[in-house]
């Protein structure tokens, strides 16, 4: 074995290792390192990605990303709503026993009045003549002198009459005559006041309106009462003694009400305040439940916040914790803004995808209509939906037609309703989505299946031209079946025809165990029929397009033109249009892993070649260029071997043998030459053995491998 052969030996086992998505290797033909053939490992296991990274984003949202809280702020008051009591209570009490003793039976009134002002008070009086009737009076104890008049007055009401004090006298008159002629007094001369007097009582935090509603059930029936709600006045009737009731009454509730309520207003971060409103309601009791009115609850829409107030500072604490069970996220009824983070694929790509799920698509913008002004690479784009999902089963809410226009910077733009809209932020590779939270549930888990660590593919190919001669005459898919390796005898049996089966005429393909076909190749390097073209080995992402590239590229003209000097009438030089094309191996791959760790390959192979037979030559001096395509899908496990064969390429070759210089005599150097016409056949084989990656350690462990092969070829090269 020469050293040559031990030379491309080894350049079957070492080859170059490039990582990319989708890498386009250029060589011109030349031998150049293979890459081996790796044992089939175990089937890939498919591991789920991390939790994607999802946040709400809100107003006032915290930046630690903490779950957002309901925001309170609590104003307590004083509890107090009503002042102590005070005021006028007459004269003080004294220890003297009185001196007056009344004892009336069935007496005229007038002769009881004569009596008690004139005899006893010795006061002067007037008493009016419709003022009539009889009275009978008894007491069981003296009175003292200032009992007398009240005592007076009451006997008075029980006869439809009143003690009215003007002009210096006492005035009897009929208790709805008494009202009318009686001047008002304020509350602070009300100790100095005798008889029927009327008071004008200014409040000054109650509403005269609800004040006297609350206290007209302590008030006399027969005197008239007066509300001034305009100027917040009371205006009571009647004696001295009922009136310095009803003051003491309104004293007693013209209190600052307010400043003793205790106040709380709830921000809510997630529910709406209308529909939390009602709830509460519910809980803490409507109008007819013991707290109506103890506990009141004011919705303001405006700030989306809730008042709560109440007379009782406990039941505040009891309210937020109650709001705070309540204002969770739900299926809340506006939509609200969600970013979603992609950690494993492209914003767009799933914008799109899910533009197609809910019935957005993409259409170019209206004609006719002027075109809006953009910045400089700024486009636009229209996007409409008039799809309706359906909404059984916690599927999308009713959609419209909706329409949208956006441009091509920053992302992608889909509506699928009204209240539904996905943003692709590219910058920063996040989705912006508007929905609904019942909505957004089922985006969500969508993109939790789409947005997953796709798995790698390392592919290693190998392009050789092999020269078929002798056991080699029929291809080199009938070696692979044939022959035995380890034996050391190459094409030794019969030809299997059923195994010249192609997928495209002139184009073949097995399935091979990569030992057997490592042993064939270095078979043929041992022999020297074997030319490596180019070894590449890429790593690719599952469901994406590598490309490798053999190719050289020869010039061709386009266009010729000779242009004319006018003046002078000479023509100058000629001008041509020079293009270059790629003529040689073109191999696409596509690569698709399935859970079980199978790998299904879209296949694309192009090989070109020059054609420059004189009748095969144009007029500008160009050659024709002779081209086969194939196309095929094939599934290989994970570290198996594919072998593309059966394009072959035939050249005729004639050559010229004698003795020097003789041959070259005219006419009779044919008798000392012999010229003899044979068939030079060369097949092109592409080896590819497709390996799946699973995580960062397999990945690990083949880039270890690949610099272990290179340390072996170091150790083992010319002069090493």
């Amino acid at each position: 074995m020469d050293l040559r052969a031990l030379w491309v030996r080894w350049i079957l086992v070492v080859a170059g290792l490039s990582v990319g998505g989708a890498c386009t290797v250029s060589h011109p033909h030349k031998p150049e390192p293979s890459v081996s053939i790796a044992r089939a490992p175990s089937p890939p296991v498919i591991h789920p990605a991390p939790p994607p990274i999802s946040e709400v984003i809100s107003l006032g949202d915290p930046d630690d990303k903490k779950p957002l809280k309901t925001e309170v702020k609590i104003y307590p008051g004083s509890g107090t709503f009503v002042k102590p009591q005070g005021g006028y209570k007459g004269p003080p009490p004294s220890d003297d026993r009185g001196e007056y003793t009344l004892n009336f039976e069935n007496t005229d009134l007038q002769e009881v009045v004569k009596a008690v002002l004139g005899d006893l008070l010795k006061e002067n009086y007037f008493i009016d003549p419709k003022v009539a009737g009889t009275t009978t009076i008894q007491t069981t104890r003296p009175l003292k002198r200032h009992e007398l008049l009240p005592t007076l007055e009451n006997l008075l009401r029980l006869n439809g009459a009143s003690l009215l004090r003007a002009e210096g006298m006492y005035k009897i008159l009929p208790s709805a005559q008494a009202a009318r002629g009686s001047p008002p007094s304020s509350v602070s001369r009300l100790a100095a006041a005798r008889g029927f007097t009327i008071r004008v009582v200014p409040l000054r935090y109650a509403s005269a309106r609800e004040l006297h509603k609350l206290i007209e059930p302590f008030l006399p029936q027969d005197a008239p009462q007066i509300v001034d709600a305009q100027r917040n006045l009371l205006i009571l009737t009647g004696s001295e003694q009922e009136i310095q009731a009803a003051v003491e009454l309104v004293e007693l509730f013209d209190a600052d009400w307010l400043s003793g309520m205790s106040m709380a207003l709830f921000k809510l971060q997630h529910a709406e305040v209308k529909t939390l409103h009602g709830e509460l309601e519910k809980i803490f009791g409507e109008k007819d439940s013991p707290l109506a009115g103890v506990v009141r609850m004011v919705p303001v829409e405006r700030l989306n916040a809730l008042l709560v107030v109440s007379s009782r500072p406990g039941y505040l604490d009891q309210a937020r914790n109650w709001i705070e069970r309540l204002d969770q996220i739900g299926d809340s009824v506006s939509p609200r803004l969600y970013v979603y983070r992609v950690q494993n694929g492209k914003a767009a790509d799933l914008a799109a995808v899910l533009g197609g799920i809910f019935g957005a698509e993409a259409k170019p913008s209206e004609a006719g209509a002027p075109p809006p002004e953009f910045a400089p690479g700024e486009t636009q784009t229209t996007l409409e939906s008039e799809a309706e999902p359906p909404t059984p089963g916690g599927g999308l809410s009713k959609s419209t037609r909706s329409k949208t226009k956006g441009t091509e910077r920053g992302g992608v733009s889909v509506v699928a309703t009204e209240t539904l809209r996905i943003i692709a932020d590219e910058t920063n590779n996040a989705l912006l989505i508007m929905a609904k939270v019942q909505d957004y549930k089922m985006i969500e888990a969508a993109l939790k299946r789409l947005d997953v660590i796709p798995l790698q593919v390392l592919i290693e190919a190998t392009v050789v031209d092999i020269t078929l001669t002798d056991d080699l005459r029929y291809g080199i898919e009938w070696l692979f079946r044939n022959s035995a390796p380890g034996s050391g005898n190459i094409g030794q049996g019969k030809l299997d025809l059923a195994g010249l089966d192609a997928i495209a005429p002139g184009f073949s393909y097995a399935l091979m165990s990569g030992n057997r076909v490592r042993a064939v190749l270095n078979a043929l390097a041992d022999q020297g029929k074997l030319n490596v073209l180019s070894s590449p080995s890429l790593m690719v992402l599952d469901n994406q397009t590598a490309t490798i590239k053999v190719v050289d590229e020869v010039p061709v003209i386009t266009q010729a033109r000779t242009p004319v000097d006018t003046v002078n009438q000479d023509s100058i030089d000629q001008l041509q249009s020079v293009e270059f094309k790629e003529v040689g191996v073109i191999l696409e791959v596509t690569p698709r892993v399935n859970l079980g760790g199978r790998i299904t390959l879209d296949l694309s192979q192009e090989v070109s070649e020059v054609d420059r037979t004189p009748a095969r030559v144009n007029t500008a001096g160009n050659p024709s260029f002779i081209q086969r395509n194939v196309q095929t899908t094939v599934t290989v496990q994970s570290g198996e071997s594919l072998v593309l064969g059966g394009l072959i390429s035939e050249t005729k070759i004639q050559s010229n043998s004698g003795i020097p210089f003789l041959k070259d005599i005219p006419v009779l150097g044919a008798l000392f030459s012999q010229t003899r016409d044979f068939t030079d056949r060369q097949e092109l084989i592409v080896l590819l053995t497709p390996r799946a990656v699973r995580d960062e350690a397999e990945a690990r462990a083949v880039t270890e491998e690949f610099r272990h092969r290179l340390r072996e070829l170091e150790s083992i090269k010319p002069g090493g």
